[in-house]
């Protein structure tokens, strides 16, 4: 109509409509968002960076469900009699949980606010890769269970999933494996100059190091030591034992993400692995603390053989939950107003 005919019409110097510059802020696009479209269209990406988002958090739920299902088929079936026990060993396999979900959900925050090339950035890659290792142990325990469960602890009685679940859970871990490889394949971004750290930062980047290197530790232990001592930290017996050491690993790789990133203002992914890691211990302290209450020691004989390794992981769980709560909590701001990051 004669009255709305200059409606669309560019101002000058402008390349958008009047229309869509005077649109509500509600629905106008967020500078994230646009950057994130831009940067994959620019980069020729199949999918946008937000459907990339929406697939972190999809293998992040299915990846919990398919260890959900497979503690429950092997600690709660076995000796069914004795219910407390069996819900405490599953409330100690699902500890893992927080790591699971804060790992998937910071990638995907890290994708959907700065694009695909973010997650050439080194703490995203780390993360991809300790995803990817992860989900290929949990497949590969689960297909050869019988095998890794079958070394004579009082009794042999190896763990045999249902062959239903044995192909929804390899299915599952597989195409997260292959997901977080295949995002981990992104070109590195320039490399920034941070500030110079302080030295409360410093010390603060240097205890999460230690601590990702004591949780490898824990994990190439759950692999590759003997029974009982594979099963410290977890308690989980030789039914899981060794499945736990993916998120052992992931824990160890967290940390030392954690250790990089910038998380003086919680930025980017930073910000859940800190939640993660901190509610990972905390439930795994929590859980400790139940068992000693409500069973008896005589049910934990691998425990009892290994009680210096024991108590010396309930520590190493102690100062993983003291380091990430703080982590989480913002720096004091340096001269100037700015806010000073961990050390690279």
């Amino acid at each position: 109509r004669p009255g709305r005919q200059h409606a669309d019409i560019a101002p000058p110097g402008s390349s958008l409509p009047t229309r869509a510059l005077a649109a509500p802020p509600l629905l106008r696009p967020a500078p994230a968002a646009i950057r994130a479209s831009a940067s994959s269209a620019a980069n020729g990406e199949l999918i946008s960076a937000h459907a990339a988002a929406r697939m972190y958090r999809l293998l992040g739920g299915a990846t919990s469900a398919a260890w959900v299902c497979c503690s429950v088929a092997a600690l709660a079936t076995y000796k069914p009699h004795r219910v407390l026990h069996n819900a405490i060993g599953v409330a100690q396999a699902c500890t893992a949980l927080p790591l699971v979900w804060t790992t998937t959900e910071s990638l995907a925050r890290t994708v959907a606010d700065n694009g695909w090339e973010a997650l050439g950035d080194a703490q995203p890659r780390s993360l991809n890769l300790g995803l990817a290792a992860a989900s290929a142990w949990c497949a590969v325990t689960a297909a050869a269970a019988p095998a890794f469960t079958a070394a004579v602890v009082r009794t042999s009685d190896p763990v045999r999933y249902p062959m239903p679940l044995v192909v929804a859970a390899c299915a599952v871990h597989a195409a997260t494996a292959l997901w977080s490889l295949l995002a981990r394949r992104r070109p590195r971004p320039a490399p920034s100059h941070p500030d110079e750290p302080t030295a409360a930062t410093r010390g603060e980047g240097l205890s999460l190091r230690l601590l990702a290197l004591t949780f490898g530790g824990f994990s190439a232990c759950a692999i590759f030591a003997p029974f009982p001592l594979a099963t410290v930290p977890s308690l989980l017996g030789k039914r899981l034992a060794r499945a736990f050491a993916a998120w052992l690993g992931l824990a160890a790789v967290s940390l030392h993400a954690l250790s990089r990133a910038g998380v003086a203002g919680g930025g980017g992914g930073a910000g859940p692995l800190a939640d993660g890691l901190a509610l990972h211990a905390a439930s795994h302290l929590a859980v400790a603390i139940a068992r000693a209450a409500l069973e008896s020691p005589a049910l934990y004989p691998a425990a009892m053989a290994c009680r210096p390794a024991v108590a010396a992981s309930l520590l190493a769980y102690a100062l993983a939950w003291r380091a990430s709560s703080r982590a989480r909590a913002p720096c004091a701001p340096a001269a100037g107003g700015a806010v000073r990051s961990p050390p690279p």
